[in-house]
């Protein structure tokens, strides 16, 4: 086991230095090599755990992380001088100030080791690897390498010089080994290290293409999610001033939610927020689409947003039955349905995409933070599915844009005509995340049934998910309008990392929906009964789901659905030979291009500016009640305790 950890952890290290010093015709060969290895290592994780491991870090290794912490702040702080961002340069000097008081604050802070403890480190180690770190590795490492091999072909479209590809390339392989050392972090110190390295990768691939759109939002990226990094630092210090351990299984196991661990914890769900462009602070992550498309790729399927369902699950026992938890079970069906609204008026495909990303997000984190085992269960499974769709859809977005220079919906009417099997990849990465069998639909199933008892969550998850469905056959059958003239599609050339990678992804899509029961039953409720400490109580018969309630999910069921996927587009077309697709009350008339003044569901500038103010109040709500209930349940605690010592 511990093998297969230090190849997930350092490999992608070691590929990214080959990367950049190794001449270009060898990429292909040693990125090909990474996906074997990260995703061979990574299956045989998953397959040989038995319980949860600690690692201890060297001790030498200190006062390195140490320094290496301070010159990522300082060059935050530079960064937000060098481009005129005071907001940038002051939370960085900020940050600073609270890292300092952190490390030198001596005794009185009960702050004495950052995770590398000699003596007792199956108590306090600096990382520890359990299930739900695995499930992440399996997304991170599979996804993530792959959209580096994508890279390589994308990036000989770009007008930049070859040093620069290969760095970009070398970049994706190391964000994936940070992201791959951030999941399995214990100790909070090291967590806030690789959570700020995160933001440092944002901010440089962000700002990539060094143009004045790609550095306003890189700025705009490192502040916002300074911000996160912030609000950490901060926890970091409530749990120090109480002298508790700064180890995040230590705090879960002893379930106290007195004094400052329900406040820490409240901000560490806020930085979590942030990182996930939550609503309000989504805007970093729409800002994002104006880099390379591997960058979307990679930050909406298998890294940075993924850390904030992430931290809600790892919380969710603690949390789960506070104020704290119903507000944040609140807050994400508030984001999945304002998102999903929101994506229905934009036009871009890429920004329609990080909407959904957002939206689904807020789903995940809806279900985190119900916390019991079905509702954990639907949001690891939602989060890797997600991940994989997300992934091929935005790859895909990437080959529409260099090969039919189509960025918005408004140049994609009859775009199946071009592209057909780009057309076709995505309308099956659409019905993935809408239709059965696959295994979102089949997570969201599993969460309105962990909502039935609170029709509130209830009404979220059904009217997010129909808003959702509305906008992925929307954008859909805008590319599939044709004229009556085109009886036959041909299907286009490709290079191969293009179509194939997707290919790949779509099959195992398909693979996964076919073994959709053993997939949930085997892997997801494991996970969930590990966290919450309860079965989830699904159950295989054969290759069949049966819910807890009896609800049954038949193989037959899942088998005929698939074939309905892609039998029905077909046939579609087939029946539809020599008829014009146009809109509907057109009265027959051909129209060469499809308007959109009906296509798009535009929200007012009123009603945007209300619903974010929504969404602030809704995480100012969450933060108030954790700081509320965390330090009056301490109050109430401490009064008792002295009454019992003073009456008698």
């Amino acid at each position: 086991m511990q093998t297969a950890f230090y190849l997930l952890t350092h490999f992608p290290f070691l590929a990214a230095v080959m990367a950049v010093f190794l001449p270009r015709f060898l990429h292909i060969p040693l990125v090909i090599g990474a996906v074997c290895t990260v995703i061979g290592a990574s299956l045989f994780a998953v397959m040989g755990y038995a319980e949860p491991f600690a690692i201890a870090l060297p001790h030498w290794l200190e006062p390195l992380l140490t320094t290496l912490d301070f010159a990522l702040l300082a060059f935050f702080a530079y960064a937000g001088f060098r481009h005129r961002s005071k907001l940038t340069a002051m939370i960085a000097l900020a940050q600073i100030t609270l890292l300092a008081v952190l490390h030198f604050g001596g005794s009185q802070l009960g702050f004495e080791q950052l995770g590398f403890e000699p003596n007792d480190h199956a108590a306090y180690a600096a990382l520890r690897v359990d299930s739900l770190t695995l499930a992440m590795w399996l997304l991170i490492s599979c996804v993530g390498v792959l959209i580096a091999l994508y890279a390589i072909t994308y990036m000989d479209y770009e007008e930049t010089t070859a040093l620069k590809r290969q760095a970009f390339v070398a970049f994706l392989l190391a964000f994936v080994g940070v992201m791959n050392l951030l999941v399995a972090a214990d100790s909070i110190a090291i967590f806030f290290l690789l959570f700020e390295l995160t933001t440092f990768a944002s901010f440089v691939l962000i700002g990539w293409r060094r143009d004045d759109a790609a550095v306003a939002n890189a700025v705009r990226a490192l502040w916002t999610n300074q911000i996160g990094g912030a609000l950490l630092l901060g926890a970091m210090l409530l749990l120090a001033f109480a002298h508790e351990p700064l180890y995040f299984s230590v705090l879960i196991a002893n379930g106290s939610v007195s004094g400052v661990i329900l406040p820490a914890f409240a901000l560490l769900c806020a930085a979590a927020l942030i990182k996930g462009a939550q609503m309000p602070f989504d805007r970093w992550l729409l800002g994002a689409m104006v880099a390379p498309t591997p960058v979307s790729a990679i930050l909406h399927s298998s890294t940075m947003v993924k850390i904030a369902p992430f931290m809600i699950i790892k919380f969710s026992t603690l949390i789960g039955t506070s104020l704290l938890g119903l507000a944040l079970s609140l807050y994400g069906g508030f984001v999945f349905v304002v998102a999903a609204y929101l994506a229905l008026g934009r036009s871009m495909l890429k920004e329609v995409l990080a909407y959904s990303t957002i939206s689904l997000l807020g789903l995940m984190i809806l279900l985190a933070a119900i916390a019991t085992p079905l509702s954990i269960c639907a949001a690891v499974a939602l989060l890797i599915f997600h991940g994989v769709t997300k992934a091929m859809l935005f790859m895909e977005a990437g080959v529409i844009e260099k090969l039919y220079g189509s960025k918005n919906l408004d140049h994609m009417g009859h775009l199946v005509t071009k592209a057909p099997m780009s057309v076709f990849l995505m309308l099956f990465g659409f019905a993935s995340v809408t239709l059965p069998p696959f295994g979102a639909l089949v997570s969201k199933w599993i969460a309105l049934e962990a909502s039935l008892k609170n029709p509130f969550i209830f009404v979220f998850i059904a009217l997010g998910s129909v808003i959702l469905t509305l906008l992925y056959f929307k954008v859909v059958c805008y590319m599939l309008g044709v004229s009556g003239q085109v009886n036959s599609l041909k299907m286009e050339r490709q290079p191969f990392s293009f179509s194939r990678i997707n290919g790949f992804l779509g099959l195992a899509l398909i693979v996964s929906a076919l073994f959709i029961a053993p997939l949930f039953v085997w892997l997801f409720a494991p996970i969930a009964a590990e966290i919450t400490g309860a079965p989830t109580r699904l159950a295989l018969d054969g290759l069949s789901l049966v819910m807890p309630t009896g609800g049954r999910m038949e193989f037959w069921q899942i088998l005929g659905s698939l074939l309905l996927i892609v039998l029905v587009p077909a046939l579609a077309f087939w029946n539809m030979r020599g008829v014009d697709r146009v809109r509907e009350y057109s009265g027959g008339e051909r129209l060469e291009k499809l308007p959109s003044v009906t296509f798009y569901f535009t929200a007012g500038r009123r009603t945007i500016r209300a619903l974010y103010l929504c969404s602030f109040g809704f995480l100012a709500a969450t933060l108030i009640a954790g700081v509320l209930q965390g330090f009056s349940t301490g109050f109430l605690q401490f009064l008792q305790a002295f009454l019992s010592g003073v009456l008698p």
